[in-house]
């Protein structure tokens, strides 16, 4: 065991929230300042972050009321979500979706810091206010409390933390390669040789018997029952119902009057930072869908479902997604949007083999994704021992 005591974060870190400028003054942006907002922190591939996506001039940042924030400051996302965190490299500034925090050197490293919040993303989500979206005062999180060992142990803690996630961050990279030649390939296949294979490109509602979306209202959850999915039971390879909700038979037998999905149909987030994301149903069991996921009834006589889950999450289509999403707070992909999507469609035969590349490469991801699984559970396990002083 080791000596730790509990601290204020407003007592042991500067905290400074972010800010946007006017976004109808050009002159305001596409300057050298590093502008950071939650969504570049979504992309991350390690913890530290050293360029943003937008960047504003001088006169943008002397425009509002933003602040600089130093080289090893620690971004922690406020709002729209909460708790995506990172450490700045060099010097940047932030939305105002952000409450930064500054550590104290004689009290906090920025690295355990880092961990630490990381840990407690569903605590700090808790903590949201608001209607539209929740989001976390600097009043609150100034008072969050942050077990603080000795520096000399926040090292140690940080090098064991380190070891796990390097190896993890590894495996995650490993699987975006393999996405990357997916994503590669269908551009070689589909789009680059489209005119020398005479490929059509239709929109995405002429492929399908149904476009739709799941219950609009929020059902009452049960203990047990028929599983309820949200966007966040959806990845590129498979439905997850780990972690899934609960609803009554009866009211998934009143939900699915409308929207039922069945096997070989195709899910695809809607609504929310992961908008954009498909998977084929691979199960017969029961399940309703919320809002946020979109359900695609392919008509299987004229494409292949695997083949269009492919299409749907390549960033050909991403793109034309981006560009049509509505909402200022949370994105929305409205389905009138969805159906509207532009996909290649080659003859079946090219479907079924460029179907049998993407069933390959995901049996292989699927390998990686219990193993990364497996790090995650002994990285989480790492750091409740470590943030209890058992370490």
């Amino acid at each position: 065991m080791i000596e730790i005591r509990k601290v204020k974060l407003g007592e042991c870190c500067e905290i400074i929230s972010g800010s946007t400028p006017k976004t109808n003054v050009t002159e305001y942006w596409d300057g050298n300042i590093l502008w950071a907002t939650p969504k570049d922190l979504s992309k991350l591939g390690s913890k530290f972050i050293s360029d943003t996506s937008k960047k504003i001039t001088q006169a943008g940042y002397k425009s509002c009321s933003t602040q600089i924030l130093p080289p090893r400051s620690v971004l922690c996302s406020s709002r729209a979500p909460i708790g995506y965190v990172a450490i700045n490299t060099v010097e940047m500034c932030t939305n105002q979706g952000f409450k930064n925090l500054i550590p104290c050197s004689d009290k906090v490293l920025p690295e355990y810091l880092y961990y630490w919040l990381g840990s407690q993303k569903d605590y700090l989500q808790g903590l949201g206010n608001g209607a539209t979206f929740k989001e976390i005062s600097k009043t609150i999180i100034s008072k969050v409390e942050i077990p603080l060992p000795s520096l000399r142990d926040q090292k140690r803690i940080v090098k064991m933390l380190d070891e796990v996630d390097i190896l993890s961050q590894k495996r995650k990279q490993s699987i975006r390669f393999l996405d990357e030649y997916v994503n590669a390939t269908f551009f070689s296949m589909f789009v680059k040789e489209s005119e020398e294979k005479n490929i059509t490109f239709v929109k995405l509602e002429s492929l399908s018997l149904k476009i739709t979306d799941g219950v609009h209202a929020k059902p009452n959850y049960t203990e047990s029952g028929v599983p309820f999915i949200s966007v966040k039971n959806i990845t590129t390879t498979r439905l997850k119902f780990d972690d899934c909700k609960f609803i009554s038979l009866t009211d998934h037998q009143n939900f699915t009057k409308r929207c039922k999905a069945e096997l070989n149909d195709i899910l695809y987030t809607k609504v929310g930072a992961t908008y954009g994301r498909a998977c084929v149903v691979d199960t017969e069991n029961d399940f309703s869908l919320y809002v946020s996921v979109a359900l695609i009834k392919p008509k299987k006589d004229v494409v292949d479902p695997i083949f269009l889950k492919a299409v749907l999450n390549s960033s050909y289509v991403k793109r034309q997604a981006d560009k049509s999403v509505k909402g200022a707070g949370v994105p929305d992909l409205h389905l009138i949007e969805i159906k509207k999507l532009k996909v290649p469609l080659p003859d079946m035969k090219e479907q079924k083999k460029f179907a049998e590349l993407v069933s390959g490469v995901e049996a292989t991801k699927q390998k990686m994704f219990i193993q990364s699984e497996e790090l995650e559970k002994k990285f989480q396990a790492l750091m409740q021992k470590a943030f209890k002083g058992e370490l």
